[in-house]
């Protein structure tokens, strides 16, 4: 219960930040449905929860554009490489112990890196290995953090590569 209660205290702190932002993540699918885009921090976090519930509906909503939700920006983006990772993680696990891959170049264009970029990519990530996969399936979000900490201090990759935020 005490778990709960921090988890409902640390999520209303997210949505106060963010009300002052237009447009939050949880006005839009089934949770933006069920609150009508009202904005008190009640209905956010009802919003929030719903959304959580229904998190393939939500995830697809975001991916999309639908459900009132936006296609474009930053939370789609790292919504996207999360997912990715977190499905992929065995294989992408793989391909980065590899420096190559059909995974890792998955996994390359939703970083926004040029094609051309793939192969610097796959060496800067095979170096990086043992800080990159430190774990299984349950580290996804981490794998995705530790790449683009290493992608971030390249030269060539943290200049080309767009979505390292």
């Amino acid at each position: 219960m005490k778990r709960v209660a921090l988890t409902a205290i640390a999520l209303a702190a997210v949505l106060l930040a963010a009300g002052a932002r237009e447009s939050r993540a949880a006005d839009c699918a089934v949770g933006g449905f069920v609150v009508q885009r009202k904005t008190g921090i009640i209905e956010q976090l009802l919003a929030f929860s719903t959304n959580g519930t229904f998190f393939i509906t939500y995830a697809g909503a975001i991916t999309t554009g639908t459900s009132g939700c936006s296609n474009s920006g930053i939370v789609k983006q790292e919504y996207e490489q999360r997912i990715f990772v977190a499905a992929n993680y065995d294989a992408l696990s793989e391909d980065i112990a590899r420096g190559q891959g059909e995974n890792l170049a998955a996994m390359s264009a939703l970083l926004g890196c040029p094609a051309a970029l793939r192969g610097e990519l796959g060496r800067v990530a095979q170096s990086h290995f043992g800080q990159i996969v430190t774990g299984g399936s349950g580290q996804a979000p981490e794998l995705l953090a530790a790449l683009k900490d290493a992608l971030r201090v390249h030269p060539a990759l943290s200049a080309s590569c767009t979505r390292l935020a």
